[in-house]
Formats: C-alpha cells, structure tokens, sequence
C-alpha cells in the first residue's frame, strides 16, 4: 500500500534534510521510499539562476511526479516542497485521495531568523526576500480541513520515533465529511458559509496577487463563483471544498496553464 507524505514550511526550514533522513531511516527498514525534491526539478529549470517565471512549470511537473509514484507499488512517497499554501496541500492530497493512498503532512515550523541563516549557507541560496514572503504567507495546517487532519508539527529535522510512529501507523485516507450528512440551511449554516468561503477567497487572492494574475476582473469573477456556492450549499466544509476547486479551475485559465 502506498501512502504519501506532504512536507510543508518556509525555505530553508529543514525539509529536504528531514526527508532525507527520513528515506533513509526507513529503507534500513526495508520500506521503499520515494523522495520527490520540489528543489531538484527547480534546479535542473532554472540552472543555478533563480526564475520566478518557471515557478508554475516547477509544480506542475513536482505534482506530475507524485501522481505517477502513488500508481506504484511503493511503500512511502514524499513530497518535499514548502507548500505553503493549504490549497498546495490539497491538491497532494487528491491525488492521494484519488487512489485511496493514506496520506498526512509533517511541517516545519521553524523561526524566519533561523531559515534566513541556513539559506545563507546554502550552495544555491534562493534570495531572502523570497524566504521572508513565504515564512509570512504560510498557512500552517488546521484540522478543521478535511485534507489536513492528520498533522505533525516539528521545529527541527531530527527524524525521531515520534516521527516514525506517526509515518508508519498515523496515515489515513481523509474524506471529506459531507458524506452521508443531511442538513437543513439554516441562518447559522449559511452565516458559516458565507465566512469560510470569504477567507478562502482572501487566501486565493492574495495568492494571486503573488503570481502577477490579481485583477478587479478576476476579483469579480471569484465572487460570482463564490456568491452562487454560498446560495447553494449549507454545509462549510463542502462549500469551500466546492470553491476552491472552481477557483484553482479560474486561476489556472487566468494564468494561462492548461
């Protein structure tokens, strides 16, 4: 049975370190783990220069990846990227979801001070600016998401029984709760709604805002969407579940992916 592990934080917290450690540990153990180095595919596009432009090149071809190791027989793939972005975490978490592969996230949360100093040693430093504006806009997981109920938090890259329990025995296929419930709208039910799918839409915003695609238009269009799922739906967890697949749908047009 394959499962996946979704790696979140800042550059420079330690990830790749973890995973490495980790892949290691395990396969002394006589597990085979695929480790997938969301910095490796940046390397081998961008040659030793930093290129924004390719980012989105990046992470597709990160998530192309992934997606074909969880159709082998493997025992863990890990995905080693900072994902900082719950709507990043997610989209891992489909694919898992898609083939019934138990997944759970290991993040990193280690302070801005201390992700700046190891940058600086790094071979291949990505600028500061770029460390100081992720650590900001990382989302740290919330149980509250049907894709992220199954966390482990760590402030260092020790790879510790903690870790290894949780690797091997904490993985679980996460559904989205709406199955089989059945509720009437009530004024609550639509209030909760309404600010669940306005924080996701701030979320989604400032993300494109991020990527250079952020416009009045495209506000105007997420708010259709997200006006026409409140009207629908009364349950928060699908209403955001709803919006952000029709968003990440509107974003991926707007920044002319496929």
């Amino acid at each position: 049975m394959t499962r996946l592990l979704i790696l979140a934080g800042p550059p420079a917290s330690g990830k790749t370190c973890f995973a490495r450690g980790l892949a290691r540990t395990l396969r002394g153990d006589g597990w085979d783990v695929a480790h997938v180095e969301a910095d490796a595919i940046r390397g081998f596009l961008w040659q030793g220069e930093f290129k924004p432009r390719l980012e989105k090149v990046a992470r597709r071809a990160f998530l192309r990846v992934v997606e074909t190791l969880l159709e082998e027989e493997l025992d863990l793939v890990i995905a080693d990227d900072t994902n900082y972005y719950a709507s990043m975490r997610r989209e891992l978490a489909k694919l898992a979801l898609e083939r019934e592969a138990p997944w759970g996230i290991v993040w990193l949360d280690v302070p801005l001070r201390e992700c700046l100093r190891r940058n600086a040693e790094r071979g291949r430093p990505v600028p500061d600016e770029v460390v100081k504006r992720l650590h900001e806009r990382f989302e740290p997981p919330d149980p509250d998401r049907w894709w992220e109920r199954r966390a482990l938090r760590l402030d260092d890259a020790e790879v510790t029984e903690e870790v290894l329990e949780f690797v091997r025995s904490g993985l679980e296929v996460q559904r989205p709760r709406r199955e089989g419930r059945e509720r009437r709208p009530t004024p609550e039910s639509v209030d909760e709604v309404d600010q669940a799918t306005r924080k996701v839409m701030g979320e989604i915003m400032r993300r494109a805002a991020e990527e250079g695609t952020a416009s009045q238009e495209l506000g105007e269009v997420l708010s259709r969407i997200r006006r026409e799922i409140v009207s629908e739906c009364d349950d928060p967890e699908e209403a955001v579940e709803r919006f952000r697949e029709r968003a990440e749908e509107v974003l991926r047009k707007w920044s002319g992916g496929d």
